[in-house]
């Protein structure tokens, strides 16, 4: 103990080492040794404070007893129960990438054609997967927080401009995302209501059961233009306020009492719903193909079953892949939970390895078969409505979405913030600078070839 209080008044200021020989003072924290910034930042401004009005009988002055944030510790007291393994990690990434852009992979992979397609969808995970590598290798010895993002990446490098930058990109996909799902949402609602409205009216007297109940390998597309005549005044009245131009707009009123709720916990218990719809869909595509067969001809154009081996279109598919491979704004989040880092790569290729082959069976398998917060919520449902709409075609925003954050979150940043780090190593080599600047490249012109096309 006598050591220890030595130890203690040593690390103290002179005019309270004679206190510390009277009783055993806390131990004495040196904040400006600290990693962190925000603790860096913090001490300098008490001792600022203490330096306001020395006669102020210690009320402004820094105490000597700051202790480092890692000596407190909240319950289980870091047993571990907090990490999560490696089977967790690699679903959790799986859950983060697969969405919206699910259900257009058979139509990105028809722009394409068949054999590009499949190159396509080998060679774009491989892109995604090696940036998002550099993700996580980067900040491994820099002089960053535990609970650093991306956007602390780039800050660490650049400065606060190129942090905002790298936010508002995230935000991109953000709505991106949100304005095809609503999309998506406004189709659906429209096609249930008016199959129900259909399976009940007499019109369709015995094509009814056919109508709803379809076991063949017929696909049926409710649109606008296929709508029946209506035979009734009530079938009038329904089809003239059920379009989808209005649609969008029920859906608002539906959907916008629930963006008021503040606790996060509402919504996250509808996650193990996204995961139970994509193995539906998968089980659902794998059922399809089993019963009706392969369709596929690649020599006569003039067929109904004629799959072309490459088009000119493919843009759509890698501006698709681009949104549909994107997970780097989170996947430092999702990583810093694993009970064993030494395993980050391998459970990230095995997640990216899953993420494609899900893309993969969807796409190639079907194909080949056939709110202030009040104000805010309301400008973001409006931009959906609005996109809903007047531009209601998934496909095209994916595309554009993905191509512009995957220019910049997949291909520039990673690959310039990793340049920048072995630059400042002095371990930067001439082919480094070359690998690196062909995948900026790739994304340059992935993005623009989006352009290229309608």
């Amino acid at each position: 103990k006598s050591e220890t209080n030595s130890e203690a008044s040593s690390l103290l200021p002179k005019r309270s080492q004679s206190a510390s020989t009277i009783a055993r003072l806390p131990f004495h924290y040196d904040a400006e040794k600290s990693d962190d910034r925000d603790e860096k930042d913090l001490a300098s401004r008490y001792r600022y404070y203490s330096r306001l009005d020395p006669r102020s009988n210690g009320q402004m002055r820094m105490p000597h007893h700051v202790a480092p944030a890692n000596f407190f510790s909240i319950l289980p007291f870091g047993d571990g129960s907090s990490k999560q393994g490696s089977l967790v990690t690699i679903f959790s990434i799986w859950n983060a990438m697969v969405g919206s852009a699910l259900l257009s992979m058979p139509w990105a992979l028809n722009q394409a054609g068949f054999f590009l397609g499949v190159g396509l969808f080998c060679g774009m995970p491989l892109i995604a997967f090696y940036t998002a590598y550099l993700i996580i290798k980067i900040p491994q010895g820099l002089n960053l927080s535990g609970d650093a993002e991306f956007p602390d990446i780039c800050r660490y490098f650049w400065g606060r401009r190129m942090e905002r930058f790298a936010t508002s990109f995230s935000l991109v996909a953000l709505f991106g995302g949100v304005i095809v799902y609503w999309i998506l949402m406004s189709n659906f609602l429209f096609g249930t209501g008016t199959v129900i409205h259909d399976s009940i009216s007499p019109m369709f007297g015995d094509k009814q059961e056919e109508y709803v109940f379809n076991n063949t390998c017929e696909v049926i597309c409710v649109d606008d233009a296929d709508a029946v005549e209506p035979s009734t005044s009530k079938d009038a009245i329904f089809h003239k306020f059920w379009q989808l131009k209005t649609v969008p707009v029920y859906l608002a009123v539906i959907v916008l009492p629930l963006l008021m709720f503040k606790d996060a916990t509402f919504f996250q218990k509808f996650n193990g719903a996204g995961t139970i719809s994509v193995i539906y869909i998968i089980v659902f595509v794998l059922v399809k193909a089993f019963n009706c067969g392969i369709h596929m001809n690649f020599t006569n154009d003039r067929a109904v079953e004629y799959a072309k081996p490459a088009d000119n279109h493919f843009w759509s598919l890698t501006g698709t892949l681009s949104l549909s491979l994107f997970l780097h704004n989170a996947i430092l989040s999702i990583m810093r939970h694993q009970r064993n880092p030494e395993n980050n790569v391998r459970d990230l290729s095995w997640a990216f390895v899953l993420t494609s082959l899900t893309y993969f069976i969807v796409g190639v398998v079907f194909y080949i078969t056939k709110r202030w917060v009040l104000v805010l919520n309301v400008g973001v449902l409006i931009i959906c409505i609005m996109f809903a709409v007047l531009l209601p075609t998934v496909g095209t925003i994916i595309r554009f979405v993905g191509s512009i954050i995957g220019l910049v979150y997949m291909f520039v940043l990673p690959c310039a913030a990793y340049l920048k780090k072995l630059q400042m190593n002095g371990a930067l080599t001439t082919r480094d600078v070359v690998v690196h600047s062909i995948l900026v490249a790739l994304g340059v012109v992935n993005c623009i070839g989006q352009f290229l096309i309608f």
